[in-house]
């Protein structure tokens, strides 16, 4: 195996290991909500700006009909609102509901105890480690990031 293949190996197994540990209890606090939904839901509540179909979907990566099935099922549930600005009544934005912001945060609750799960792991590195770790990850993401543009 190259290095390559051996951090990709590692990196996915963590990541499974993360969601198997993670999901029932994210189920249970989010029940009757897909992970697409949530996703919605958390890029609206963490964004400052105006969101519509387009930004969501380049935010989540995910395509425009998907976004648009996401929020109507959430329209439907109460989560979301939508609205338009006044100079542009073309475009159809969207804003958690009062709904959407109590869902919001029942997931940061889940996140807050999920995180705290896993602190040990984290207070045991080093600072030289975090940052290699966190160099590493920044370079790489840059990478991802420019593949995805140039495509």
């Amino acid at each position: 195996m190259t290095r390559q293949t051996d951090y990709l190996a590692l990196f996915g197994e963590i990541f499974e290991q993360k969601s198997f540990l993670d999901r029932p209890l994210y189920e249970a606090a989010l029940t009757g909500f897909s992970d697409s939904e949530i996703d919605v839901v958390n890029a609206l509540a963490k964004t400052e700006r105006d969101m519509n179909v387009t930004r969501l979907a380049a935010k989540l990566y995910l395509t425009r009909s998907a976004i648009t099935k996401i929020t109507r099922k959430l329209l439907q549930k109460g989560i979301l609102t939508s609205y338009q600005l006044p100079d542009n009544k073309k475009e159809i934005y969207f804003r958690l509901s009062q709904a959407g912001n109590h869902l919001s945060q029942v997931h940061d609750s889940v996140e807050a105890s999920l995180l705290k799960r896993d602190d040990t792991v984290f207070e045991t590195m080093s600072e030289k480690e975090f940052k290699t770790l966190m160099t590493f990850g920044k370079s790489y993401k840059q990478h991802l990031d420019k593949e995805i543009n140039e495509n």
